[in-house]
């Protein structure tokens, strides 16, 4: 996964037509696709159904601080030396960078927490996300949460073209400063918010963080000024922050023992059609 990735990373760097670039996203899709299932599963496999709330809001919680500094960084960089966009490709490699300690850490400290079956192949492994597409309840479950990742997509898609264009945009602001109010917000706020749900039945904490979510976004389209608008992106945050670590949870719960990475696993197909 970690190679895919850094090989879709560098190829981003090196990309000069559209085809180029969509090759290389589809090798960090797949590396990204392979890597995040693994991580909800040994998560699973190494804490109890009591620590697992808080156990994924961690896990969640790291993610943010590195989408944080990261576009920090970058923003405060080119704001500073006011970079010349034409060299921005520099970042993909030194995402690639990043990704290759990622591997070192995996080959030299990663312990399975569960023997893989090696006996298995791979078109075998596959074939087993089969029975979980087969329990409809779970399914159902899926293209419900789908509608939380539609609605969530906006925040790396549309929103920051949507605050230029309409010149709401704060002064002095970038879409690299704007894009760290998202994950800086769980940064600040996620470990209150991990101990307020840490003993919260699953389901009940998924329905409040949805409403917290959707009061976001409501603040946020009928924002007056830049600041309103900013409120509603932390506001969404919050709601955000306590469903998505919960529902990895919750289905960490209902999964079947033998099969729970493969219902982990699926979680990402909500993602998916959330994204596209």
């Amino acid at each position: 996964a970690f190679v895919l990735m850094m090989i879709g990373y560098a190829g981003l760097g090196l990309a000069f037509t559209f085809d180029m670039f969509l090759v290389a996203i589809l090798f960090m899709g797949i590396g990204a696709g392979a890597f995040k299932p693994i991580i909800s599963a040994t998560i699973a496999h190494i804490t109890t159904e009591g620590q697992r709330n808080t156990a994924y809001s961690i896990y969640y919680w790291m993610i943010n601080l590195g989408a944080m500094s990261f576009n920090l960084i970058i923003g405060i960089y080119f704001a500073l030396f006011n970079v010349d966009y034409t060299i921005a490709f520099a970042i993909f490699f030194v995402s690639s960078a990043f990704i290759s300690v990622n591997l070192c850490i995996a080959l030299f400290l990663y312990r399975n927490p569960k023997e893989p079956d090696r006996d298995l192949s791979v078109v075998q492994a596959v074939g087993r996300i089969v029975p979980a597409l087969q329990d409809w309840k779970f399914v159902i479950l899926l293209i419900i949460y789908s509608t939380f990742w539609i609605m969530f997509s906006i925040n790396h898609t549309f929103l920051g073209v949507y605050m230029e264009d309409f010149n709401k945009m704060p002064a002095g602001f970038s879409v690299f400063l704007l894009a760290t109010i998202n994950p800086g917000t769980i940064v600040v706020a996620g470990p209150i918010l991990a101990k307020l749900v840490a003993n919260i039945e699953s389901m009940t904490a998924i329905i409040a963080g949805y409403l917290i979510f959707v009061a976001g976004l409501m603040l946020m389209a009928f924002s007056i000024d830049p600041f309103s608008f900013v409120a509603g992106i932390i506001l969404f945050t919050v709601g955000e922050f306590i469903v998505h670590p919960n529902f990895i949870s919750y289905i960490s719960k209902i999964a079947p023992r033998d099969k729970m990475a493969i219902y982990l696993a699926s979680i990402f197909i909500a993602v998916g059609i959330g994204n596209i």
